[in-house]
Parts: structure tokens; C-alpha cells; sequence
């Protein structure tokens, strides 16, 4: 545990802090600090960090500092010496020589992937300011001063292409030098290398002072800030300490607050695609303060973020998609090597090394030196085989990911309400649900990048991250406009296409700028109002969600809600091996008028198959086998029908807003779909309900259960297999007592039973005269039990 000395002095770097607020958050941090000692070892003992208005220091007249102290270097030549840092070394000596002539000229695209590659002066200076830190080679590390700080006089990237990257990165290897080297440093040299530190931050989207203005996403909230001037910051902080106080202002107001509440969710925002940048600089930032003497300044929490990904994995190795995200090849690991190996040698989780170890080659070069310095050697990962087969995320997501196992046969499902939402790569998804067996069956449809483009393109705006291309609802209102001016950041004002789906959050979908506009009403757009996972949590019967996303609508709404009853029947031996899983989604839609027409959305990659009261949707290529079969019980008088097919993939009332995949990102399984399955009442009513019972099976099955509504007082109830479900028409939650019966004549002995959205308190439940649940408290208004066919009363104590 690092030792933190108080003191009641001001310096720049508090100036700008308000005491009470920057108390509290380090107050949090060194609180959590014993917990934190157990998980990671390594750390120095911190005895000359100097904590102001909450906000620790570098300890000042102290090198190295940046990455690590002293007292690591001893266990640092020792790991430098095992055969996984030679590994890490010899990429970093291959990547030391320069491109050839040949392959400069093949390398047509000079964005900032190009400078990540760190060939040549890069990955040079880092490992000539290495021996110098380990082996006092003065001459590498006057090699390393000399030839870095030539580089930063000649970076000058700017923010085309998001080269700001490509910028940060040199600032990142410049405060390395600086920092391991700076025995070495000239007075000169050192004002020379902060002021181009300076100037090319200048040069940055950040600006110089940064812009406080990306806390939670976008750019600002990755490298930039949370790596590279951070870094700077705390190399040159006893000769200007300017550049660590505009971070450290930003880093304990701005983002150490609002990711603490988000990492109480476990999980994150910002999609597939994006967790490996955003959530991995979250990661740095903690190792760089932590090394420096600082102790962990995020909360514990954030420990169980990357479990989600974890619960996403398909057996194919990839994940169900989530936020902006391209479709890719199935022969290969899609990796979040980077952001498990820096979480897991922090926190010593097993469960995360084994995510590191699906593709251990998966560390970007630019990154390499951080594993150099922190990955655990020692930790082993454990497969994920002994894990709860579901899992909720709570506020501010509302989500639940429910499996039947964790081999090739498992069926996954997702499950959506969404509470607050954050933008920029997060998709307006409230409500919405996939399902995966032996292939995907309900997708998300749509692609990040193709021919239409990537951010801000017509296929992204209109469609990609709209609720029309996920299992969601539309409610249709004609006349309804969708300003976005801010969208991609053009300050214009545009429209997107109404797609009769859910609102633009933000100001006209601006990315959410501060915790207390994710907070807002703006930004607040459903509420999860139950969950239930269990009997056992292990292997559970049922796992379920109800939630409100009134508010991720407009005043075309009075109410929306939904409920998920994902049912794994493999953890129940009386039940058929032929259907391994069932979701059931029931919704209440109460629409502002009743001409306004409701769709209930299911995508798809082949075309499915519709009949009268049901559908079917199965997966025949690409080595799949699975299929979903959908009886379609609400609205009684249904019109099912498929849009989709060719010009019709991406389809919004009238328009296709094509995406085809490129030769550079392919999609060969088509796994941004195709088709989709619209349900629709036939009559105009300002209130609808939709019960659909989905049953998962592979594509030869010809048999499934029947989906019987039974009879319930005040209510709605539905049984299938052994599995009974009862709940309120408008899920709302009832302080009524009621009754209901489960028909005899079945092929099932006994049911069990979820009954859901009973109000607060105690209640009984007896069948046929016979007590079976005498006053239980209702946790989530959920209680489950066990009986057999017969009539059942529910009584409110």
C-alpha cells in the first residue's frame, strides 16, 4: 500500500481543484488502497507522494517516476531476463529497424495505424532509454535524448485522420526519455522538450491547455489525455508543472468521477469496437498513477467492466456486436488482449489473463512497453467454465447477457434496456435483444464501415446506429423530425432519416459532455425496474428484465415497456435436449395517438420463413445450424411480414441505405444481415401488447412446445414446457391479490413458476387450499417456486 503523505499546502495543481469535490474522490481512492495492495504487489511503497486538495503529485526531485519507480527496476531486469520479456524484446529490436524503401512505398496510407507500427526511431529510443534505465548505458540513453527530441521538433501530424493519435504517441515515447534518461538532460534540453511537448499538444484535437470537453467519449477521453499528456505531465512536472495540473484538473473533476458510476454498471459504453481504445486508456491511466505513488484512483469496480466480453464470446471466438463495430473473419479471434492483459495483471484475475491468452500476440506495438513493464508473468489464466451462466449490469445500463453453457452448443442471448445513455459510438438500442446458437439468429444489423463510409456516413447515421436495425420497437409517427447539427462533429445543422424509432439524446445528438448531463433528462432514457436471475444464480431456470424506455422515446409515447424471460431449459433434465433455450418478450406500447402504427423488429441474415401466428428464421450457411421458431401470441390479429433482401437490406421507409462490405474490412459470413421480421397490430389503438415466445433449436427441428396463454385474474400468463410465467398487462406492479391455473393434460408433471411485478412487501401464495409460499418478501418483485397443475391464488399480506 502506498503510503500517502497530506499536507495542507496549495500548488499549481490544486489551484484549480474545489478541495471538497477532489477530497472525496481521493479519499475513495486511498480508501480502497489495502484491497488494492493485495491485488497488485508490485507497487513501490510511494513514501514522497505529497497528496494536495486530493490530488497526488509526482514526488518531486524523484526519476524514474513515469511507468515505474526505483524500486521496480531490480524486478524489472528480472522479467527482462525470462523468456516473456525477451519475446517483448525482441519485437521492440525488430521493430527498431526503419521500413525499407520498398516498404514505404507500399504503405499508401500514412494515418495513424502507420506511426502505431513504431518502426524504426521509436521503438529505437525506447529500448536506448531502457538500458540506460537498467544498465546506466549512457551512451544509448544520450542517443535516446538526442534523436527523441529532434523527432518532436519535427512532428507536426495535426488532426487529419485522426493523427492526433500518431502526435500523442510521440509525446508518450518524448516523456519516457525524458523521464528514464534525465540524469542525462541538459537544462536546455529540458526546456526544449516541454515546450515542443506544448506545442504539439497545440497541434492535437485536445488543443493546448486541453479542452475540457470529452470527459466520458470521444478522442479526448483516450490517449491524449489519459496516456500521453499525462505522461508529459508528470516527466517535466518539477520544471513546469503546468501541463500534469490541466490533466490532473481534468482527470479527478471530470473523468474519475463519471467512470466510477459507470464501472458500478460493470460494464461499458462505448461497443465492441471501441472498448479496446477507450477502456484500455481508463487502464493506463491507473497503472501511471499507481507507479508513481498515487494508489488506485478508480474504483474497484472497474475491475469487472471487460466480464461483459467474457459473456459476448461466441464459440467462434468472436462477440455479439455491440455500439459501432465491423462484422469480421470467423478464422479469427476478435482480441481484447490489450485492455485484459493491463486489467488482469492489476487486479490478478484469471478470468481476464484467459481473455489475454486467446490472442496473446494481440498487443499493438505502441503498447508493447507497457506490457514490457506490467503484464503478470505468473498469472495463469482459468476459463470462464465456472461462471454463473447469466449476468446483469446494472445502472446506467440495464443489461443482462444470459448462456446455457460455455462449449459450442451454448445458446447466447442479450438482453437491452439502457438507462443512460453516452453517444458518440453507443447505438440508440433501448429495449433491444440477440440471439445466438450454432450462428447468429437475432442480430444487430448493419455495419460500422463499407461502402457507405464509417462515422457520420448515410448507412451510420440513418440506419447502423438507429433503432431500426436492432430487435426493438418502432412507434411511427409521420411527421416526426430528427435533428442531429452536431452529428460527427460538424456544427451544422442535418437530419436524420425517420426510422419511427427512439429520440436523438443529447442536444440533437451531441456525445454526452459531463456527469451531470448524463445525469439529465436529456441524456436519461429508460430504467431497469426488475431482475431476476435464479432459482440457483449458477445455473439458472430463468433469467430476467423488465424496464422502462418511455424516455428514450418522444412525446409520441406515453409508455413503453418490456420484459425478457430468457429459459434455459438444459438446466432441467425433464425438459427435451431439441430446445435448448426459449426467450419470451412481452411488451406494453402506449402511443401519444393511435394512427401512429407500432412495429416489433427481428433481424436476420437469411431470409426468414412466415406463417400465419408465427415465423422462423434459420441459419444454413457458413457452417451454421441454428434456428429461431417465434410464436407470435399479441396482438391477437397480427400482420407478420419480412422486409429485406436485395436493395432492401437496410431499408427506412422507403430508402436502403447500403453498406456493402470492402475487400479491406470483409464480412463473408454477411453477419450485417439482410432481412427482418416486422409484427404489426391490424388495428389503430393507442395501446398495443406484443407476446412472442422465441424457441431455439438447430435448423432440422420440426417439433416445438406449444406456447399456451393461461387464465389469470388480473394479469397475463403464459406456460411452455415446464416454465409458467405470470405478469401484469401493463407491467406496472400490482399490490392486488390474484389467481390463475395451470391446465392439467400436459406433458409435464410440475411447473415451475415466475411470478413477477408484485408490489412491495410480503406475499402468499397457496394452491388448491395448500400453503406454498407463506408471507415472502418479493425481491424485484419476482418470486419463484414449484408446483403442479392446478388452480393458484397470490395474496398481498
Amino acid at each position: 500500500m502506498f503510503n500517502v503523505k497530506k499536507v495542507v499546502v496549495c500548488s499549481t495543481a490544486a489551484l484549480a481543484m474545489s478541495a471538497a469535490f477532489a477530497f472525496s474522490v481521493c479519499a475513495c481512492s486511498v480508501d480502497k488502497a489495502p484491497q488494492e495492495e493485495e491485488k497488485n504487489e508490485e507497487s513501490g511503497n510511494g513514501e514522497d507522494t505529497v497528496v494536495v486538495a486530493g490530488v497526488p503529485l509526482p514526488p518531486e526531485g524523484v526519476h524514474p517516476r513515469l511507468y515505474l519507480r526505483q524500486e521496480h527496476i531490480p524486478a524489472l531486469k528480472e522479467r527482462m531476463a525470462r523468456a516473456e520479456g525477451l519475446e517483448i524484446l525482441n519485437k521492440l529490436e525488430e521493430l527498431s529497424v526503419p521500413r525499407t524503401e520498398a516498404e514505404e512505398a507500399a504503405a499508401t496510407d500514412r494515418g495513424f495505424r502507420y506511426y502505431f507500427q513504431m518502426r524504426g526511431l521509436t521503438s529505437q529510443a525506447q529500448l536506448d532509454a531502457l538500458a540506460y534505465l537498467t544498465e546506466g548505458d549512457s551512451e544509448a540513453g544520450n542517443r535516446a535524448v538526442t534523436t527523441m527530441l529532434d523527432s518532436l521538433k519535427n512532428t507536426n501530424f495535426g488532426t487529419n485522420n485522426d493523427l492526433s493519435r500518431a502526435s500523442g504517441v510521440m509525446i508518450m515515447v518524448g516523456s519516457l526519455v525524458y523521464d528514464w534518461c534525465y540524469p542525462l538532460l541538459s537544462d536546455s534540453q529540458k526546456e526544449e522538450y516541454i515546450s515542443e511537448f506544448k506545442r504539439i499538444a497545440g497541434t492535437m484535437e485536445c488543443g493546448y491547455p486541453p479542452k475540457r470537453t470529452e470527459p466520458i467519449a470521444g478522442h479526448s477521453s483516450e490517449w491524449m489525455i489519459l496516456r500521453d499528456l499525462l505522461s508529459a505531465g508528470i516527466a517535466v512536472y518539477d520544471e513546469d508543472p503546468e501541463i500534469y495540473s490541466y490533466v490532473t484538473e481534468m482527470l479527478y473533476e471530470d473523468y474519475i468521477p463519471v467512470r466510477n458510476y459507470i464501472y458500478e454498471g460493470h460494464n461499458y459504453h462505448q461497443g465492441t469496437g471501441y472498448v479496446t481504445v477507450r477502456f484500455t486508456n481508463d487502464l493506463i491511466s491507473l497503472w501511471i498513477m499507481d507507479r508513481m505513488g498515487a494508489g488506485a484512483i478508480y474504483s474497484p469496480e472497474q475491475q469487472y467492466v471487460l466480464y461483459d466480453f467474457i459473456y459476448r464470446r461466441r464459440p467462434d471466438n468472436r462477440v455479439l456486436p455491440a455500439g459501432d463495430v465491423n462484422p469480421g473473419k470467423r478464422t479469427s479471434v476478435q482480441s481484447y488482449a490489450l485492455p485484459a492483459m493491463l486489467a488482469s495483471s492489476y487486479y490478478n484475475d484469471p478470468y481476464l489473463a484467459y481473455e489475454y491468452e486467446l490472442k496473446p500476440d494481440g498487443i499493438e506495438n505502441h503498447c508493447l512497453i507497457f506490457e514490457l513493464l506490467w503484464r503478470n508473468f505468473d498469472l495463469v489464466g482459468q476459463a470462464p467454465d465456472d461462471l454463473p451462466l447469466s449476468r446483469y449490469s446494472g445502472t446506467p445500463f440495464g443489461w443482462m447477457t444470459a448462456r446455457t453453457g460455455w462449449d459450442e452448443n451454448s445458446v447466447i442471448a442479450e438482453m437491452k434496456v439502457n438507462e443512460q445513455f453516452v453517444g458518440n459510438h453507443q447505438h440508440i438500442d433501448g429495449g433491444s435483444f440477440q440471439i445466438y446458437y450454432k450462428g447468429p439468429l437475432a442480430i444487430d444489423s448493419g455495419a460500422y464501415q463499407g461502402s457507405s463510409g464509417g462515422y457520420n456516413s448515410e448507412h451510420n447515421k440513418n440506419y447502423f446506429k438507429r433503432s431500426i436495425a436492432h430487435n426493438s420497437l418502432l412507434i411511427y409517427d409521420p411527421s416526426e423530425v430528427f435533428e442531429c447539427w452536431n452529428y460527427g462533429g460538424s456544427g451544422k445543422t442535418q437530419y436524420a432519416a425517420n426510422d419511427g424509432g427512439q429520440r436523438l439524446p443529447g442536444d440533437k445528438w451531441d456525445t454526452c459532455r459531463s456527469f451531470e448531463d448524463l445525469l439529465s433528462e436529456d441524456y436519461t432514457v429508460g430504467k431497469a425496474l426488475s431482475h431476476y436471475i435464479g432459482p440457483s444464480e449458477q445455473t439458472p431456470l430463468f433469467s430476467y428484465l423488465k424496464g422502462d424506455i418511455t424516455k428514450s422515446y418522444s412525446d409520441k409515447v406515453k409508455d413503453v415497456r418490456r420484459a425478457f424471460f430468457f429459459l434455459n431449459m438444459q438446466s432441467d433434465a425433464s425438459v427435451s435436449d431439441d430446445i435448448p433455450a426459449a426467450m419470451v418478450v412481452y411488451d406494453n406500447v402506449v402511443a401519444s395517438d393511435a394512427s401512429f402504427q407500432k412495429y416489433w423488429l427481428l433481424h436476420s441474415i437469411e431470409e426468414p420463413s412466415v406463417s400465419e401466428g408465427s415465423f422462423q428464421v434459420s441459419r444454413t450457411l457458413d457452417g451454421d445450424s441454428g434456428m429461431i421458431h417465434c410464436d407470435v401470441l399479441l396482438p391477437a390479429s397480427a400482420s407478420i411480414s419480412k422486409v429485406g433482401g436485395e436493395g432492401k437490406e437496410f431499408w427506412v421507409f422507403g430508402t436502403n441505405y447500403e453498406n456493402d462490405a470492402l475487400p479491406n474490412r470483409p464480412d463473408p459470413a454477411n453477419e450485417r444481415g439482410a432481412w427482418r421480421v416486422e409484427v404489426c397490430p391490424t388495428e389503430a389503438s393507442e395501446q398495443d401488447n406484443f407476446l412472442n415466445v422465441i424457441q431455439v433449436a438447430d435448423n432440422g427441428c420440426s417439433s416445438f412446445y406449444e406456447s399456451r396463454m393461461i387464465e389469470v385474474s388480473s394479469g397475463l400468463g403464459l406456460a411452455i414446457a415446464d416454465r409458467v410465467l405470470i405478469f401484469n398487462e401493463n407491467l406496472a406492479e400490482t399490490e392486488e391479490s390474484f389467481n390463475f391455473v395451470i391446465p392439467s393434460g400436459t406433458a409435464f408433471d410440475s411447473f415451475q413458476i415466475l411470478l413477477t411485478d408484485l408490489g412491495e412487501g410480503r406475499w402468499s401464495v397457496t394452491k388448491d387450499g395448500r400453503t406454498l409460499v407463506k408471507k415472502a418478501q418479493a425481491e424485484q418483485g419476482v418470486l419463484c417456486l414449484s408446483g403442479q397443475a392446478g388452480t393458484y391464488i397470490v395474496t398481498k399480506e
